[in-house]
């Protein structure tokens, strides 16, 4: 039994002498796979080597499989280190997004405006019901502003239900609630629901793109 390379050079043949399988062919094809494997091994036989001589076939295939043996347990160990990257990531931006909402939380309750607007991108979008959809920061400026001036808020709370992270972006969603009234006032408690896509911009820090708000109840205090 020998180890012989084609007419193309490029790939070996099996030569057996005395041996046929029922079919006719002289080897079956899984096992020319298998040693086209290992053609490019130390030791293999190759029309350029120096010995003509092939390595004998059964050494050569002990010889490929103790390396395919090597490097398995190191393919899995580099894939779990991925995917313990992967998870450790995500955990790292999970958290960012929820201290981001709680600025947020705390710009609504205690102001100035411009520290709510800082928390959304240039071209963000704040969609309420009941009113057009205010598209960037200096909309959503004009709008919070005088309601600063008129409105006061007690308590305000944010909290996430579900949250899922795509690179520099994620998209949130949960519930609100806020005490607020006209200052000098009865204040009403207010709660609903929100819907939030995040992005992570340039500076490392995450804004939101795109806030939905949708009220379900409010009570006079």
């Amino acid at each position: 039994m020998r180890l012989a390379y084609t007419a193309m050079g490029q790939y070996p043949a099996l030569a057996v002498r005395g041996w046929q399988d029922p079919c006719g062919d002289r080897v079956g094809f899984a096992r020319r796979l298998e040693v086209a494997m290992i053609e490019d091994e130390p030791g293999s036989a190759h029309p350029d080597s120096a010995n003509p001589s092939p390595e004998p076939l059964e050494d050569a295939m002990n010889r490929h499989h103790r390396t395919v043996g090597l490097w398995i347990p190191l393919l899995i160990l580099a894939g779990v280190a991925d995917v313990l990257a992967a998870e450790s990531s995500g955990s790292s931006a999970e958290r960012d997004i929820e201290a981001a909402l709680q600025r947020y939380t705390a710009a609504v309750k205690s102001g100035p405006v411009d520290a709510i607007v800082a928390c959304y991108t240039e071209d963000a979008d704040l969609l309420q019901p009941g009113m057009a959809p205010l598209h960037g920061r200096k909309a959503i400026r004009d709008f919070l502003a005088p309601l600063a001036t008129q409105f006061a808020v007690e308590s305000a709370e944010m909290a996430s239900d579900s949250l899922q992270v795509f690179g520099d972006f994620a998209f949130q969603w949960g519930a609100y609630r806020q005490t607020a009234g006209p200052v000098g006032g009865k204040p009403g408690r207010y709660e609903g629901r929100f819907a939030a896509e995040w992005h992570r911009e340039a500076d490392g820090a995450w804004r939101m793109r795109r806030l939905m708000v949708q009220p379900v109840q409010s009570q006079a205090q």
